[in-house]
């Protein structure tokens, strides 16, 4: 939980715009802008907040020039003296390593207690990459993008009184270093494939050059592509389906043989014979 407010009463608030960024380690850095005039002169500004921040920067958004701050007390003591009348814009920077409640899931509750008088507020949360709402923002957000890689939450408020709570749970999809790991995989996956199909494509070739160069006889041939067909079949079945006598079967098979067309492998009182590859 994290709560900020502007402690002094003579402070009016123009602008309040904060961007909290919520890291994968469950870092929150929030940068606020605050817009800012007086009815009094002060010499500094305090913004009480519920957590100690980490980390702490404070510049003037304009000049860029940079304020000495402190932590004190539950307020964030800025060394900013102010004129009556005077506008100046203030850049905060906290810094948070332990405000994401992680003891189920990932949940974000954030509290702002803001004078009366602020006349806009807006808050910009961004998950994550690869982090999603996994229910319901409360209260829900004016707009809800995308930059392509993150998820944006914008509450938008014109006068939004003394206190402005949001909270919502958030979850990881699936990760950048899955993705491409799956794409790798479907890639290594399609050119084994391909190289596949152009061995294969390259041995068929080079034994139909075989049967181009040696000459086969019709009976070579037919033998030839009825194991071409079927891809390995008995000897038997190949005299049953050509009808042609054990000798000369026997004798056109070690033809083939031969030619490195065919190979033969005995199996029990016939052999196997199947295509060379």
């Amino acid at each position: 939980m994290f709560l900020l407010s502007i402690a002094n009463a003579e402070i009016n608030i123009n602008d309040f715009t904060i961007i909290a960024n919520i890291e994968a380690n469950d870092y929150v850095v929030m940068d606020c802008t605050i817009t800012l005039d007086t009815t009094e002169n002060l010499t500094e500004i305090r913004v009480p907040i519920f957590l100690e921040p980490d980390g702490l920067i404070v510049h003037d958004k304009n000049t860029f020039l940079e304020y000495d701050s402190s932590f004190s007390d539950g307020n964030i003591i800025i060394k900013k003296g102010i004129k009556i009348g005077e506008k100046i814009s203030l850049d905060v920077r906290l810094i948070y390593t332990s405000i994401i409640n992680v003891e189920h899931g990932k949940n974000f509750l954030i509290d702002y207690d803001l004078p009366n008088n602020t006349k806009h507020f807006e808050l910009i949360v961004k998950l994550p990459e690869s982090y999603v709402l996994s229910g319901e923002a409360h209260p829900e957000p004016t707009s809800i993008t995308s930059d392509g890689r993150r998820i944006i939450m914008d509450w938008n408020v014109d006068a939004p009184g003394d206190s402005f709570v949001v909270t919502f749970d958030y979850e990881k999809t699936m990760t950048s270093d899955n993705t491409i790991l799956i794409l790798l995989i479907v890639i290594i996956v399609l050119i084994a494939f391909s190289a596949f199909i152009f061995l294969k494509f390259r041995r068929v070739k080079k034994q139909e050059q075989r049967i181009i160069a040696v000459g086969l006889s019709p009976d070579e041939k037919k033998i030839y592509e009825l194991i071409k067909s079927k891809g390995e079949l008995k000897q038997k079945e190949v005299q049953h389906t050509l009808e042609i006598s054990k000798p000369r079967l026997s004798k056109l098979i070690r033809r083939l043989v031969e030619q490195e067309l065919i190979e033969v492998k005995p199996f029990g009182r016939t052999n196997i014979v199947k295509l060379k590859k």
